[in-house]
């Protein structure tokens, strides 16, 4: 059956389509692999699909796939199952010589498709498959050294889950040198921190579970730091990442969900930590922009337009959406003349503003008459008008299924960088200024130290 035809029996048989494409990506459509994930998913009471439910999965599809990589080479033989680790392990550029060895394979098209390997099942079936042979033979020369090349390639493709699993399964933690039970508390920082294999860090993240992870590295790295060069650095690296744990933390407590407002002070007008607020709003930003689906790409970052915008006005103007100010009959009386619709409802001073193109009409109006200018998201009331017509597909998510098409995409997401951007110069808000790639910098992978102590940085 081709892809199409998978989709629309599931379709037919009301499997999510989130949950279609997953086991399509990770089994290829094999029939077996793909149905035993499946069946999986139903037989557990369909539960939502958490990074813990995903990773289940994974290893259904992984466990379905075995009995094909262990049919690829002749008995004694491994080379087209390391040319399949290679595949699943490497960087792309560096991965050519492995596609090649497959490709010669009688079975290349059941393995392979232009861009790679056909299921990521094939590469992690694999991967067990080589950690399983090793047991068995009592590899223990250079099985740590080997272990460690192995889970450092895992930890470089992100693949944070995989490599936890490949030390914990290849020997016990009395056995392990201190370089490579620091790899295995890196990885699970990063895991914790990505939230998932799916690679959206800050959105899906366990804060608290990330702030004991941290922990437990600082001790690992405390029983060798003598011999690591850069330690200092590493645990300035903790201190970063346990800080923005701390600030998130400490956000949603007594059950607030709005995260980056608190942190922000759109509430009170106090920032809390305008660093972390940033991180948040980027991280979903750089996270919705690595989703192939144009409507996906476009539901994940929905809520960014208005986020954003109330954080600038606070910074900037010191109004908050959820304070609608006293006087002001000038403004009001502007943005009356302006107003695209057939009234405008003025809501009651010390309220909420009561929706967020009135706040925007506002806002706007106001930084144009302020006598200290700021970068603004749009220059004019002429502009944010264009920019509220775009944002029309937010309206129609909300009451609809929708489905946005590439420009729609392309337009929303330059809206959405555009006034991303206005947050990041020195305001009112946060005297110092920011840019993008600090910020993204918080969320780089902590570095592997190697058996000669020799901090690796990405």
């Amino acid at each position: 059956m081709s892809p199409q035809e998978i989709e629309r029996v599931c379709r037919d048989r009301s499997i999510p389509r989130h949950l279609v494409d997953f086991a399509l990506r990770h089994t290829g459509g094999y029939p077996m692999p793909f149905r035993g994930v499946i069946e999986d998913w139903i037989r557990h009471g369909q539960p939502a699909f958490k990074p813990d439910v995903a990773e289940r999965l994974r290893d259904t599809a992984a466990q379905r796939m075995a009995p094909l990589v262990r049919q690829l080479d002749a008995p004694g033989e491994t080379r087209y199952r390391d040319a399949l680790i290679d595949l699943y392990q490497l960087r792309d550029e560096e991965a050519d010589e492995a596609f090649q060895v497959l490709s010669r394979h009688p079975w290349d098209r059941l393995l392979l498709t232009e861009d790679g390997l056909r299921a990521e099942a094939l590469g992690r079936a694999a991967v067990e498959a080589a950690i399983k042979e090793s047991i068995e033979r009592r590899v223990e020369v250079s099985v740590a050294v080997d272990i460690m090349t192995k889970a450092t390639r895992m930890y470089q493709r992100k693949q944070y889950t995989s490599a936890v699993k490949l030390v914990d399964t290849s020997c016990n933690e009395l056995q392990r040198p201190a370089y490579l039970k620091l790899l295995r508390e890196h990885a699970e920082i990063m895991a914790k921190l990505y939230g998932s294999e799916e690679y959206d860090p800050g959105v899906d993240t366990d804060w608290r579970g990330l702030r004991a992870k941290i922990g437990e590295a600082r001790r690992v790295l405390a029983s060798f730091r003598e011999k690591v060069p850069m330690c200092a650095e590493i645990e300035r690296r903790y201190d970063e990442l346990d800080g923005i744990a701390s600030s998130v933390t400490n956000a949603t407590r007594d059950g607030n969900r709005r995260v980056v407002d608190f942190l922000a002070g759109c509430v009170d007008g106090t920032p809390i930590d305008p660093r972390t607020a940033l991180l948040l709003l980027i991280l979903r930003l750089e996270s919705g922009r690595t989703i192939s689906g144009d409507a996906s790409a476009c539901h994940a970052i929905l809520a960014l337009p208005e986020q954003v915008f109330r954080v600038w006005a606070m910074w900037n103007l010191g109004l908050s959406y959820y304070t609608v100010p006293q006087d002001h009959e000038d403004i009001w009386a502007e943005v009356g003349r302006e107003w695209p619709h057939e009234t405008l409802t003025r809501p009651s001073s010390g309220g909420h503003f009561t929706s967020f193109e009135l706040f925007a009409y506002f806002a706007t109006t106001m930084a144009l008459r302020a006598t200290m200018k700021c970068t603004m998201p749009e220059q004019s009331l002429r502009d944010l008008a264009k920019a509220m017509s775009t944002l029309d597909v937010r309206r129609d998510a909300a009451h609809a299924l929708t489905i946005p098409s590439r420009r729609v995409r392309t337009q929303l997401f330059e809206l959405v960088d555009r006034w991303f951007d206005t947050l990041l110069p020195s305001c009112r808000g946060h005297v110092e200024a920011f840019s993008r790639d600090e910020l993204l910098a918080y969320v780089e992978p902590l570095p592997v130290v190697g058996e000669d102590n020799v901090a690796i940085w990405a």
